[in-house]
């Protein structure tokens, strides 16, 4: 609920979420570069889901249709517009400039 009302909230702004998992390696490797991206674009909202750290996070996770881990998806307006799965730097911050520029 509270995650459905970030992302109603943002109005207009773009929310990227990354969804991963306490065991993943992929996960903790991009984890400092999706910190750095948050800093870099501030007119963004930079959330995370840790999937098991919680039965609510891991029923949003299967909600919105993450089968693997990490995963980032992109909204606006509280619509999914994009998804970039696995840990490419490249591919989540060329997601974020589409939406942000």
């Amino acid at each position: 609920e509270a995650f459905d009302k970030t992302i109603e909230s943002a109005a207009g702004a773009l929310v990227v979420v990354d969804y991963s998992t306490t065991w993943c390696g992929p996960c903790k490797v991009i984890a400092p570069k999706f910190d750095e991206f948050s800093d870099k674009y501030p007119d963004a909202v930079f959330l995370k889901v840790i999937g098991d750290a919680s039965p609510d996070a891991s029923k949003l996770m299967k909600r919105e249709g993450v089968r693997s881990v990490p995963s980032f998806h992109y909204f606006v307006d509280g619509k999914k517009v994009d998804v970039v799965n696995g840990a490419n730097a490249e591919a989540i911050e060329a997601a974020i400039t589409k939406y942000t520029s």
